[in-house]
C-alpha cells in the first residue's frame, strides 16, 4: 500500500517457475503454458470502500515467452465485485520471464 500518490511503484517479485532456491511456486513450462493470469488493481481508501482500478489478463504462455511492457487496465464487468460505473483508465507496467533450473 502506498499512501498519497497517483503513481505508486511496488517493485514486487513473485517467482513462478522451476527456480532452485528462494520463495517460489514451482511450475513446469507445460503447466505454465495452460495458465490464465489476472492482475487486479485496487486503491486503498481510509474512509469508505476501496476502489477497483482495473484488471490485466495474460497467459502463462506469455510469461514463458517473457514480456516487459505497459498494460492498459481494463474493466471487469463480468465480476460483480469489480463492476464500477466510471470508466477504467490507467496502465500498469509488468515484467515477467520464465526461469528454468
Amino acid at each position: 500500500v502506498h499512501d498519497v500518490t497517483l503513481t505508486p511503484k511496488w517493485f514486487e517479485k513473485l517467482y513462478v517457475g522451476s527456480l532452485k532456491e528462494g520463495t517460489h511456486i514451482a511450475l513446469s513450462k507445460d503447466v505454465m503454458n495452460q495458465m490464465e493470469v489476472e492482475v487486479v488493481v485496487w486503491d486503498k481508501d481510509k474512509i469508505g470502500s476501496d476502489d477497483f482500478l482495473g484488471i490485466v489478463r495474460f497467459t502463462g504462455e506469455d510469461i514463458v515467452k517473457g514480456f516487459d511492457k505497459w498494460f492498459v487496465l481494463e474493466a471487469d464487468n463480468d465480476n460483480k465485485k469489480h463492476r464500477i460505473e466510471e470508466t477504467v483508465t490507467g496502465e500498469i507496467y509488468l515484467r515477467a520471464k520464465y526461469v528454468e533450473k
